[in-house]
């Protein structure tokens, strides 16, 4: 991993004892989501492509969710979230679009996406989303 963000904390030592995977593209919307999940007690991991993603996902451990950019450049989220769900069925994956790309929303939704955010998000909304997939 090519950014200087900490790695999550181990199962337990978080307040909320969850792990969360942010899969983005870009360092700064990276950075700002490992800190608010950091913010409300989560422990947070960054991959900076989708590549990185899968082969996070590969190596283990897996984490509670994943929260994933649809637009990125190489293998993008679409691709991403077919071959993360591949090697573990049961991950929950949150999608986080700046677009209402219909089609890419519909295939994931269809493919089982456990729910979507529009970018950016905010704090309370983010909060939310993961009160409701976490609980």
């Amino acid at each position: 991993m090519s950014d200087a963000l900490p790695r999550w904390t181990p199962r337990g030592d978080a307040r909320n004892g969850w792990r969360i995977l942010v899969v983005d593209d870009e360092e700064p919307l990276r950075a700002i989501a490992c800190e608010m999940l950091s913010h409300l007690g989560y422990g947070a991991e960054a991959a900076e492509s989708g590549e990185a993603a899968v082969a996070r996902m590969a190596r283990g451990p897996v984490p509670d969710l994943v929260i994933l950019d649809v637009i990125m450049p190489g293998i993008g989220g679409v691709e991403a979230f077919r071959q993360m769900r591949r090697l573990h069925p049961s991950l929950k994956v949150l999608i986080a679009t700046g677009f209402a790309e219909g089609s890419a929303m519909e295939a994931l939704t269809a493919e089982g996406a456990s729910g979507f955010i529009q970018k950016p998000y905010k704090l309370e909304a983010l909060a939310e989303r993961l009160r409701v997939l976490l609980s």
